[in-house]
């Protein structure tokens, strides 16, 4: 189905809800929950049905890769060619530490993909990041200050032995404008 046709779908489903509860609108919620319990119904009735079904198309490799670059592209607005050409670019390692991703998901233990990296006021993709990195500024909420910060202090540890005049010419070189 074409995302055209899905987007006709969802707004043929909205138009669909919003009559029923407009003509129902005293019975909205009772007809919610009428739903929900039919819903939970079919679940409960239909369990190894449903498992087995959701067990065969999880588990093939193009349905995983198809999941992965559908939450990319919706997340981030990169398909799979840009994605493809980032990493070739950063020959397929981080854009920070300069390593390949080693984490690994929990229940099928293949390595992660490289996470796209974004700026989270404008939206621009700045490049792609190991898990490792891209939590770090995740931490960091972007905040270059706090970046350099972090910075400073791993550096004044580990001068530790310098004098006092040289750490303060360092850290004024740090203050923030």
């Amino acid at each position: 189905m074409s995302s055209a046709s899905r987007e006709y779908m969802r707004q043929a489903a909205r138009k669909s809800r919003s009559k029923i509860r407009a003509e129902n609108s005293d019975r909205w919620e009772e007809i919610q929950e009428e739903a929900r319990q039919r819903s939970k119904s079919w679940h409960s009735q239909n369990k190894d049905r449903r498992n087995e079904r959701l067990k065969v198309s999880s588990q093939t490799e193009a349905h995983k890769a198809s999941q992965v670059n559908r939450h990319r592209k919706y997340s981030h607005g990169v398909d799979d060619a840009q994605y493809q050409e980032l990493f070739e670019k950063q020959d397929g390692v981080c854009a920070i530490c300069k390593q390949p991703e080693t984490a690994k998901h929990k229940k099928s233990g293949r390595v992660h993909s490289l996470t796209v990296d974004h700026d989270h006021r404008t939206g621009v993709v700045r490049g792609l990041l190991c898990r490792r990195c891209n939590t770090a500024l995740g931490w960091f909420n972007d905040d270059e200050w706090l970046v350099e910060c972090a910075m400073f202090y791993l550096f004044n540890a580990r001068t530790a032995h310098r004098s006092d005049a040289d750490k303060k010419k360092r850290q004024n070189a740090y203050v923030k404008k």
